[in-house]
């Protein structure tokens, strides 16, 4: 993948597309369709400020991650977009299939 986007250097790591924004974009995306199941279903919303907290809670340690990989110099800017932008595709495959 990295030679598909043509990304051949970045700091001194041989590094690609950084599986940890693919990981926690796919996952971000996907935990409340795991919670709440599919968006055309109801289910009961009991006790929904400790799943607003956990939610909140994983976004910021994403964030925190994300602000690791870019500024220690693990990955650069562009990396770090595919990155997400493949968690996407990810998840949205996964809610296809």
């Amino acid at each position: 993948v990295k030679y598909l986007v043509k990304d051949h250097s970045c700091s001194t790591h041989p590094n690609s597309i950084s599986g940890h924004n693919n990981f926690f974009m796919f996952v971000i995306l996907s935990l409340p369709i795991l919670r709440y199941g599919p968006p055309r279903l109801t289910s009961s919303r009991q006790q929904d400020w400790k799943w607003k907290i956990s939610y909140i809670s994983l976004v910021v340690v994403a964030l925190w991650q994300l602000h690791r990989t870019y500024f220690y110099g693990y990955h650069s800017l562009r990396q770090i977009v595919y990155g997400a932008a493949f968690g996407v595709v990810n998840h949205t495959i996964w809610v296809l299939l």
